[in-house]
């Protein structure tokens, strides 16, 4: 099971710590795989992505943005590599704007779902 997390403040003061304190109160839903993506100012500013908890949480710490989405894992369906880790993201020619998606789990029965 993984764990999700998003953290806004509108005052623009950075809400690294402060995830990683809501982290550490759900660390066994997953400390395998992290990653996380940053946006100031309406823009997605960083995408960060980790296979070690003490790079994730230097990184998280020093993060001066505002506004934070952030997944970490128990890799289930995936090994624990660094381009398997969440956000991910979405971008067909289909669409108006490229999306960026964290979830909790794998759907193996789409078809039957459709």
């Amino acid at each position: 099971m993984c764990g999700l997390l998003y953290a806004h403040r509108r005052d623009g003061f950075p809400v690294g710590k402060s995830v990683l304190k809501r982290y550490h109160k759900q660390r066994e839903r997953g400390k395998e795989g992290f990653g996380f993506l940053t946006i100031d100012k309406g823009k997605i500013s960083g995408i960060h992505r980790f296979e070690k908890e003490a790079e994730m949480m230097e990184v998280l710490g020093a993060s001066k943005s505002s506004n934070i989405l952030f997944h970490h894992r128990i890799p289930t369906s995936t090994p624990n590599y660094k381009d398997m880790t969440h956000p991910i993201v979405v971008k067909n020619k289909m669409l108006d704007k490229d999306y960026y998606v964290i979830h909790n789990g794998v759907l193996q029965n789409e078809d039957d779902l459709k």
